[in-house]
Order: C-alpha cells, then sequence, then structure tokens
C-alpha cells in the first residue's frame, strides 16, 4: 500500500476550509495518513477553523489521520508548497487547491493510477462548472473547456507526485505559474490525466474576476517563457464554437494579455484569487 501525503495551500479561505477537510476525511482513505495545511499570508480566520474543523471530527472519531495546520506569514503558493513537502512524511504527495472539492478515496485512486502507469505525475479531469457565471463567461468557459490542454494536459488543481517528480521539482521557484511550472519540467510523456476520477473547477462568475484570474494565467505564462524559455507549453486546440464565441473568446484573451504585460510593466505582484466563485 502507497501511504500519500495531502497538501493544500490555503489563502484567506475560511469559508471553505471546513467543508473541504471534511471532504477529505469523510470517508478516509486507508492511505491517506497524513494531511498537511500551510495556511500562507492569511488575513482571516483559515487557521482557526481548520482547526475547529479537524478537533470536532476528532472528538466525533471520524478520523485517524495526522492533520498538520501551518502557519506562515508570506502569501506566498510556491512558498507554502516548498515547505509542506518539506515536512510530510511521505514519499508520494497529492498537492491540493484548497478551493476544489474532492475525497481523499479519488486521491487514492489517482495515486494508484500514476504508480500503475510508472508515470511522475497524474491530475484528474475537470469540469467546469459555469452555470452560476454571467452570460459572456459562461459563453468564454464553454470554449476553454472544450480546449484539448483542459482535456489531455492540465495538471493542476489536484497534482499526485511521485518521490521521482518530488526530487525534480522542489523546491519550487517563486513564479506565477507554479501548476504550469510543475506540467513543463516533468514533460508530457510523464504524466497524464485521469479521466474515471473528476474534480469541479467553479468558474469565475464576473467578468472582473474572470479578467483578474485570466490576466493571472498570461502573467505567469509569459514570466515562465521569460525565465525558462526551455520550457515549452503543450499546444492546444479549442472548439470552432460559433462567430459569437469565437468573438469572446478572442476578445477576453486579447485584453487579458493586455493587462498582463501592463502589471508585468509595473512589476504587480499581487496574486488574483478568484471570490466570486467562493
Amino acid at each position: 500500500m502507497n501511504c500519500f501525503s495531502i497538501i493544500i495551500p490555503a489563502y484567506d479561505e475560511e469559508k471553505l476550509i471546513g467543508s473541504r477537510i471534511k471532504n477529505l476525511l469523510e470517508p478516509l482513505a486507508t492511505n491517506c495518513n497524513e494531511i498537511i495545511i500551510v495556511c500562507n499570508g492569511c488575513t482571516d480566520a483559515t487557521a482557526a477553523q481548520a482547526r475547529k474543523t479537524i478537533n470536532q471530527l476528532a472528538n466525533n472519531n471520524v478520523h485517524d489521520c495526522h492533520i498538520n495546520v501551518i502557519e506562515l506569514g508570506i502569501g506566498s503558493k510556491t512558498n507554502a508548497l516548498n515547505h509542506g513537502v518539506n515536512v510530510s512524511k511521505n514519499p508520494i504527495s497529492v498537492l491540493l487547491d484548497a478551493d476544489i472539492e474532492i475525497s481523499s478515496c479519488d486521491c487514492a485512486e489517482l495515486v494508484n493510477f500514476m504508480n500503475n502507469n510508472n508515470l511522475l505525475a497524474a491530475s484528474p479531469t475537470p469540469k467546469f462548472n459555469y452555470k452560476q457565471a454571467n452570460w459572456l463567461n459562461r459563453r468564454f468557459y464553454k470554449i476553454v473547456s472544450s480546449s484539448t490542454y483542459n482535456r489531455e494536459h492540465r495538471i493542476a488543481n489536484v497534482i499526485a507526485l511521485s518521490a521521482e517528480a518530488k526530487a525534480k521539482l522542489f523546491p519550487l521557484p517563486n513564479v506565477i505559474a507554479d501548476d504550469a511550472y510543475i506540467q513543463r519540467m516533468i514533460g508530457k510523456n510523464d504524466y497524464k490525466l485521469l479521466n474515471t476520477i473528476n474534480y469541479t473547477f467553479n468558474c469565475p462568475r464576473t467578468i472582473l474576476a474572470m479578467l483578474k484570474v485570466q490576466s493571472r494565467i498570461v502573467r505567469g505564462n509569459l514570466e515562465l517563457k521569460s525565465k525558462y524559455p526551455n520550457l515549452i507549453a503543450p499546444k492546444s486546440k479549442v472548439s470552432k464554437g460559433s462567430a459569437i464565441d469565437r468573438a469572446i473568446f478572442i476578445t477576453i484573451k486579447t485584453t487579458a494579455f493586455i493587462i498582463a504585460r501592463l502589471e508585468l510593466l509595473l512589476n504587480v505582484k499581487k496574486w488574483h484569487k478568484d471570490d466570486s466563485s467562493r
């Protein structure tokens, strides 16, 4: 049995962290014996809420898992991941974004899939939830969700990493696009998406939130291209869609590119988080 650790970087996730912990522990996969929650630069009660939930479940004898809540003063996802990996006791880790709902049993199946196929990394297949978004966002994410990148190459949000992958990747550099860095460093022959497991990616509901997220993605990709020119992104295609959908897609991507360029010019360091879907 391959035991694994789940590492969750959490930045101002007071509203979600309790339910995410419950999702992982009810029920608990037998080979998930460690969960590390790294609260980084939080300005809310993320850590306190996490500890409260853990104590409640422990009192109810719900879980038999070591859960470590760590607080760091620096608001940095890569720093949080580096810290979590450094203190984890298992050779295999699952990196899990705090806003993603998934069970530890699904994480265990992902780990088994990675090991059985001799992979360095694996992720579940994302399902894009844009039903609550406005009309423009829905049209945009309808095309985004059809891309070959998201169907074949999206090593993100939930990432199982082998011991070999962790030795190759960590410590992560201070980059915006941590998921893209991991995916490109590993290489397309050593990762796969598991399509029998899905997780829900809740899309931004407002135009402003969408542009913040998309400009962050572009800024991260531009940074990777500048710092690591040898790391090549996999080619991606999207469905043709209607003329309106294509116009919306191109307009939003162009706007996000312009915003990202300006932010790089102005040396903006802020991590744009989507609060609209929480």
